[in-house]
């Protein structure tokens, strides 16, 4: 992604305990279709060792933020900032294709959080 570039992107919140983020296949994960959104995302700081992507969802006046932080190796940290609270992310990952319920989606991301964020 080049910096400047906006890109939209469903992501999926997880944080139950009985969900987890697939490595390589993609049943039994447990994500929950009523915990996808669109998203927009743009490249905010492109450096050499690392870079930092800013995602934004909205749902009617709601928003919610998260800051993505990688490097080439993988992810590095994130947080999620909704209704004036911060939510560590300890892992985000994008895939081609993901099964979530009974549909399967391109170019999707999962984020993991310690916490429901109660995004309504």
């Amino acid at each position: 992604m080049e910096q400047n570039t906006t890109i939209q992107q469903r992501v999926v919140l997880s944080f139950d305990e009985d969900e987890f983020l697939p490595v390589l296949v993609s049943i039994g994960h447990n994500l929950k279709p009523e915990n996808m959104y669109s998203s927009v995302g743009n490249l905010i700081i492109n450096m050499k060792d690392y870079y930092v992507i800013h995602r934004r969802v909205t749902k009617g006046e709601s928003v919610m933020d998260m800051v993505l932080t990688h490097s080439e190796n993988g992810f590095i940290r994130g947080f999620l900032y909704y209704d004036n609270k911060e939510f560590i992310i300890s892992d985000h990952r994008t895939y081609a294709t993901l099964q979530i319920g009974e549909f399967c989606y391109d170019n999707i991301c999962v984020v993991r959080l310690s916490e429901n964020p109660n995004f309504n």
